[in-house]
């Protein structure tokens, strides 16, 4: 572990240029963590950060100090199957410490591997004996095969499971030079839509889903909300009018019409899909398929449509292009299931929005941003 650096005492975040004994970091994610009972009063954040070499390396930052204690890369006390891994071909793609940490390799050495992605592996770490529940998520998503593509497991032990990569390009960030660019935007996400509608109007499986009812949403909202609240760089009127919006849409979610649930990913957005003009659409990370109120997965859509337009990230255009497609499948599923889908999708959309300017308020970068969309929102009528 590298030697503890001392950031800005005064903000419970780190910066995002940060000086280490070994180098200039870049933090690039923060998350959360529990308080421990040996920290007192102290709040201990979740780091990612990215060194001049172009590594990962996870740690933490105590926010109570100003410290910030980053392991070395290729390291986890609690991810021991990490520094096994590194290599030729080896990249950590991405690291929460002692949770998680996700490697993508090539069998032939080279950090891309061939042209179609086929010789591409991506190996997902956590701690040893929690695998089996990335591989129970798996199987939960089966209703999602066919209609879209889904990494196939070649490996699993107790602490990893190894998936081939797909085809195709992400449409998180999308360049000129990328088959998704330009008119691919509008068929690529009409397909990835197309593929949901077929997905979830499935006959919903007799057993072995959980399902993810507007309580439980509520519920994670709130501890989004609780979670952020210390590191929100608001006044006490702003923080109060957030979490008078939290309150009056949870009142919105626990009014919704009951609906019967249907398979839902649970965290559908843009990171979670890929697209090939050959191939068609592909979805990630589907460890937590579950049943819901098909308003979750649109409205979580639709909520990072409009985030990622205030990033920067996609422009005015490709976020309406997303937009409009959510809201044609969203008014489909309203004729097929007779039901107020559209209503519900508003309300689904309000709860992810609110969520991610919790999840973002601890991401350096977009702090700001996050702080001022919060002071943009208002309680639901």
């Amino acid at each position: 572990m590298s030697a503890p650096r001392t950031g800005s005492a005064l903000s419970p975040l780190p910066p995002e240029h940060l000086d280490t004994e070994a180098g200039p970091v870049t933090v690039t994610r923060v998350w959360p963590e529990k308080r421990s009972p040996a920290a007192s009063s102290r709040t201990r954040l979740a780091v990612e950060a990215l060194d001049t070499s172009g590594a990962l390396r996870a740690g933490w930052y105590h926010s109570g100090t100003g410290v910030l204690e980053l392991f070395e890369a290729w390291s986890d006390p609690r991810l021991p199957q990490l520094t096994e891994l590194r290599g030729p071909g080896a990249v950590v793609v991405s690291h929460r410490p002692g949770r998680r940490a996700v490697v993508r390799r090539s069998p032939d050495g080279t950090t891309s591997g061939h042209q179609d992605g086929s010789a591409v592996e991506f190996r997902k770490l956590v701690r040893p004996g929690r695998a089996q529940s990335i591989l129970d998520g798996v199987a939960r998503a089966a209703t999602f095969d066919g209609p879209f593509r889904t990494p196939r497991v070649l490996t699993h032990d107790e602490s990893s499971v190894t998936f081939a990569s797909l085809a195709g390009a992400g449409l998180h960030e999308v360049s000129e030079d990328d088959a998704a660019a330009g008119p691919g935007w509008a068929r690529a996400w009409g397909e990835v839509l197309e593929a949901w509608r077929e997905a979830v109007l499935r006959p919903v499986p007799a057993s072995g889903l959980p399902v993810h009812a507007p309580g439980d949403e509520i519920g994670v909202l709130r501890r989004w909300t609780e979670q952020a609240m210390p590191v929100l760089r608001t006044g006490q009127a702003e923080a109060e009018l957030f979490i008078e919006a939290v309150e009056s849409t949870a009142v919105a979610l626990q009014r919704l019409p009951q609906m019967t649930p249907r398979p839902a990913h649970r965290d559908l957005h843009d990171k979670q899909v890929l697209w090939s003009a050959d191939q068609g659409p592909g979805l990630l990370d589907v460890d937590t398929a579950c049943l819901a109120d098909p308003a979750l997965d649109l409205g979580n859509l639709r909520a990072h449509a409009t985030w990622r337009r205030r990033q920067g990230v996609w422009s005015t255009g490709q976020a309406e292009t997303v937009l409009l497609a959510v809201d044609g499948t969203a008014a489909e599923l309203s004729r097929v299931l007779d039901s107020p889908v559209e209503d519900a999708v508003a309300v689904y959309e309000q709860a992810s929005l609110l969520r991610l300017l919790c999840v973002y308020a601890f991401r350096p970068r977009y702090a700001a941003l996050a702080d001022q969309m919060r002071g943009e929102l208002h309680p639901r009528n």
